[in-house]
């Protein structure tokens, strides 16, 4: 089915109602459309003949580990090659390497084949254009009417060709390192949790090289143990480990290593609202501040609160870090971030990246002298709870009129902020309550539970 019809760049065209991409690109199970070797190879040849310039048809893939990479990679190769598009296959890398690894080589897009901090059941793939950006809404939509159309494939006379790439973990480690001499976090105790993911091997030997002492978790991928139990969804074994060996810092990554959370001395999480306030100081206080700070609508009230205290402007945009990224450029602002760990340091990265988000916190650390724990002591976290209820379809029980009633006449009840939302990335509704008691926020978010729960009841 279609809804209005739109204009593309002179050009009319059907949107289509549902849509392919979530807050993070396309996400779904592995054999359920659209995570099938079919649909993937028929992408690729859409993208290729479509989206990807004739004068540079060159492309770089790469995935994370787990098992069904490797074939929903060859497809994706097939389907590319098939419209004349030449690929070079990177193998398993992080999501932000694979942005370095697309500007770095002047390709026309990157792609990644990964489903992020979700179990390794599922997969997907997500597209940066020839400047290492996230692809805008624009080109995800214009990608989603040529698919939903009848558009008939017809081979091109040129088959491309596969590229060797060469050294491109070490480029990625060498850029990583920039700005760093040899002995830059030397003195640093830090274990680190790469979820078994992308970043299992580029991690520990950036913190390595830079002279830290590391520990390491979530290193020896298997196919299927990406994300369980590990990583920056799942803290518990980092915090116990930073306590057990007395690790200055803990550093977790996600199964893509574009998010990241962290872990103090003390055991204490250290999320993603507070690292960016950690990174504001140092910027603030080395005069390199741009503009103000982006977060999102998931950002504690503390931050905001924190950084209008010390005259650093903040605005919140919709969830997703390519949301985020573009409030960025539209302000001219270079940092940002969520609280779930996606941070862009823009002077940097294009994109979110765990890796480099990590160096600048612990250079945030050493320049101050203090512990991370005393360094994020000065911002006040308010009483935040999220839940998720699993439903067949998110968007359609978000956009039921007793939910929409809920949202739009929300009274406080002593909460200060509550966000009902579609999952981006999961079939889940995403519902947040913050406030100053966190008895109120319990009773509150009980009672969004219930209306939503008694919506997917309805509909049954």
């Amino acid at each position: 089915p279609f809804d209005s019809q739109f204009n593309l760049n002179g050009v009319t065209m059907t949107r289509p109602t549902s849509s392919l991409f979530g807050t993070d690109g396309i996400r779904g199970r592995v054999g359920e459309l659209p995570i099938t070797l079919d649909f993937f190879r028929t992408l690729a040849r859409t993208v290729g003949s479509c989206c990807i310039p004739q004068t540079n048809p060159f492309v770089v893939i790469g995935r994370d580990t787990r098992e069904s990479g490797t074939a929903l990679e060859s497809a994706l190769v097939t389907g590319f090659v098939e419209a004349g598009v030449d690929v070079g296959v990177v193998g398993v890398a992080p999501t932000p390497a694979i942005a370095f690894h697309t500007r770095n080589r002047k390709a026309a897009a990157g792609v990644v084949v990964s489903a992020s901090h979700n179990p390794y059941t599922d997969n997907g793939v997500k597209f940066f254009d020839s400047n290492g950006f996230k692809w805008s809404n624009e080109l995800q939509t214009r990608l989603e009417c040529e698919l939903s159309g009848e558009r008939t494939f017809h081979p091109t006379q040129k088959i491309g060709n596969l590229r060797e790439l060469w050294h491109v973990d070490e480029e990625y480690v060498e850029f990583c390192c920039e700005g760093f001499d040899g002995s830059g976090l030397r003195g640093l105790k830090i274990v680190v949790d790469c979820a078994h993911g992308a970043a299992w091997y580029v991690a520990p030997t950036v913190f390595r090289r830079l002279g830290a002492e590391v520990i390491e978790l979530g290193t020896k991928p298997d196919g299927n143990n990406i994300n369980a139990n590990c990583g920056s969804t799942q803290l518990d074994g980092l915090q116990r480990e930073v306590v057990s060996t007395s690790a200055d810092i803990g550093i977790a990554f996600d199964g893509d290593a574009d998010r990241v959370q962290m872990v103090d001395g003390h055991g204490n999480v250290v999320d993603g609202d507070q690292l960016l306030f950690a990174i504001a100081l140092r910027y603030q206080k080395d005069g390199t501040l741009r503009g103000g700070v982006v977060g999102s609508e998931m950002s504690n009230f503390g931050l905001q609160q924190a950084l209008a205290e010390r005259s650093i402007p903040f605005h919140r945009a919709p969830v997703g870090d390519s949301f985020v990224h573009r409030e960025m450029v539209a302000r001219n602002w270079y940092l940002g971030g969520e609280t779930s760990g996606h941070i862009i340091c823009r002077e940097k990265t294009t994109t979110g990246d765990g890796i480099v988000a990590s160096l600048e916190v612990l250079t945030s650390v050493l320049e101050a002298d203090v512990s991370l724990a005393a360094l994020v002591a000065d911002m006040p976290r308010y009483p935040q709870k999220l839940v998720n209820v699993r439903v067949d379809d998110a968007r359609e029980v978000v956009q039921s009129s007793v939910v929409q009633h809920e949202i739009r006449s929300f009274k406080a009840n002593g909460c200060e902020r509550a966000l009902i939302r579609p999952s981006g990335t999961e079939p889940v509704v995403r519902i947040m309550v913050e406030g100053r008691e966190p008895a109120a926020v319990d009773r509150e978010i009980a009672r969004l539970m219930n209306v939503v729960q008694s919506v997917v009841h309805d509909s049954i």
